[in-house]
């Protein structure tokens, strides 16, 4: 998209890997070259995921982009990846991305049910390469529309960006994890979620999880025999 205008959001807790803080750069730079408006902002002090996510939102809400590009500070992605999902025009769409466990997995879901805990998810294990529809996935690497905050918080000037008392578009109230709680909030507002499958980010760990690994390994299963059905 032409008129994008993307704020890149980085919502770090914990550990900053050297090599990401070389790739935001790479990223930022990408962005000045090709002419395209952004604002950069990062969000710690101390506090947790959610309200970082939070803040980060209520700063974009305020700043006169377009799209928000959350980028956690453990992924490493091709400095185009913003400016090529925005291309596909759609309200929320990630990239493919793997879990950090031994066994990766992507971050590719379908709900289930819901019991008393809350609402449970399956994993998507078969699909097509290119934009898969989803019912949640992760903000690793995640562009949003700008409607899709306004329209679930219409009154979100009332919210105070620092010790953001109020309404919330993450929260740690969904199983333990704040991006189930912002795809279930889209998903009934209307919204639709996608992950386009051919644009993959890198999770680092002690190595990394990669989209690669994940396919190798997927291979490696059908060749055993042993694919989970």
């Amino acid at each position: 998209m032409e008129d994008a205008r993307i704020f890149v959001a980085v919502p770090y807790y914990g550990t900053i890997w050297p090599r990401f803080t070389n790739n935001l750069i790479a990223l930022i730079v990408h962005l000045c070259n090709v002419g395209i408006d952004k604002h950069f902002y990062d969000s710690c002090d101390g506090i947790s995921l959610h309200r970082a996510q939070n803040g980060l939102v209520c700063r974009f809400l305020r700043s006169p982009c377009t799209h928000i590009f959350f980028l956690e500070q453990d992924m490493i992605i091709e400095p185009e990846l913003p400016l090529r999902l925005a291309e596909h025009d759609l309200d929320i769409v990630g990239a493919g991305y793997t879990h950090k466990h031994v066994a990766p997995q992507p971050h590719l879901y379908q709900y289930k049910r819901k019991d008393e805990f809350g609402y449970i998810y399956d994993k998507i294990e078969e699909f097509e390469d290119g934009l898969v529809e989803v019912d949640a996935t992760g903000s690793g690497a995640l562009l949003v529309k700008r409607e899709v905050f306004e329209s679930l918080i219409p009154n979100w000037l009332e919210i105070d960006e620092k010790s953001f008392e109020g309404p919330e578009w993450f929260s740690y109230r969904e199983r333990g994890t704040t991006d189930f709680f912002f795809c279930r909030k889209a998903k009934e507002a209307g919204y639709k979620i996608y992950v386009d499958t051919t644009l993959h980010a890198i999770h680092l760990r002690l190595g990394e999880a990669t989209w690669d690994q994940w396919l190798r390994m997927k291979e490696k299963e059908k060749e055993n025999g042993n694919l989970t059905k």
